[in-house]
């Protein structure tokens, strides 16, 4: 069964933005979206510990199952967009309509 997220684009940003500032709170400014959704991972200043915890942490709030969580490579997902679709193509549960809500289930 196909749940629909009704988050927007803007909406998903925030929540990528929300989620760096979880991983790295410190230096979390260094981290750039410049072109949104479309902003090759490689070029948003995040390592790769960096890109596993915000993997881990979409697939909690998305409900990806770990095991289908750890095929996504970067083969498959170069940009946030990519990474985006593969948790919405995977997840088991709806998420919340707002940023701020997703962020809240995660603190």
């Amino acid at each position: 069964m196909r749940i629909s997220i009704t988050m927007n684009n803007a909406e998903q940003i925030s929540l990528i933005e929300g989620l760096v500032k979880i991983i790295r709170p410190v230096t979390a400014d260094e981290v750039s979206f410049k072109d949104g959704l479309d902003t090759n991972l490689n070029e948003t200043g995040l390592d790769s510990l960096d890109l596993i915890m915000l993997s881990v942490y979409l697939s909690e709030l998305y409900g990806v199952p770990e095991e289908i969580a750890k095929t996504m490579s970067e083969d498959t997902t170069k940009t946030v967009r990519d990474m985006i679709n593969f948790m919405e193509m995977h997840h088991t549960q709806e998420l919340p309509a707002t940023a701020a809500e997703c962020l809240e289930k995660i603190k």
